[in-house]
């Protein structure tokens, strides 16, 4: 999900899942492995609430982001109804970084002196 006030973003997401698909690193049957895995980049109505899980699910679904009323257990009904698995790529992503390079580095990457998770997020 890419908030909607990031259309550059978007475009370069897309650009680059196409070039992945291009190499034949997403889609089917990536690098003739028999194992087929798509991405789909939704664009958000830019309402930072969509971060609450069930209002990212109900964004997903092409509906107003919205948290639901009720807790929902994503792993038995998720997007469309369905078992859905929502996580936060950004988080799983920057965990071996951190690791790697340690907690110290981690505070020093903001900017104008604030500790930050992130340069930048098209969300």
């Amino acid at each position: 999900m890419c908030a909607r006030e990031y259309p550059l973003a978007v475009e370069n997401l897309r650009a680059a899942l196409s070039q992945a698909k291009a190499y034949g690193l997403l889609g089917k049957d990536i690098l003739g492995s028999g194992f087929n895995f798509d991405v789909t980049v939704h664009r958000g109505a830019g309402a930072f609430v969509s971060g609450e899980s069930s209002a990212l699910m109900t964004a997903i679904e092409g509906k107003v982001g919205e948290p639901r009323p009720k807790y929902i257990r994503t792993a038995v009904s998720g997007v469309w109804g369905k078992p859905s698995n929502l996580n936060n790529v950004e988080t799983w992503a920057t965990v071996p970084v951190i690791i790697n390079r340690g907690a110290k580095w981690f505070t020093e990457i903001g900017h104008s002196g604030q500790q930050r998770e992130r340069r930048y997020s098209p969300w």
